[in-house]
């Protein structure tokens, strides 16, 4: 920075809005983070579900 230059700063409405938009985001976030382990009991259910339909299906064709 020069000699003599002004430093602009935010206007406060300004930094409280973005203050209160990163705690928002920051919820969001924490929120989304204690959910994740459900998603992933979720996702196992569905891809182990899937699985034994498969098998079930070939062990009546084998047996057809």
């Amino acid at each position: 920075m020069k000699f003599g230059q002004q430093v602009k700063q935010k206007p406060m409405n300004l930094k409280r809005r973005e203050e209160e938009e990163k705690a928002y985001l920051l919820q969001i976030a924490n929120r989304d983070r204690e959910r994740l382990p459900n998603f992933i009991k979720l996702v196992d259910y569905v891809m182990i579900e899937t699985l034994v339909s498969i098998s079930h299906n070939s062990m009546e064709i084998l047996l057809e």
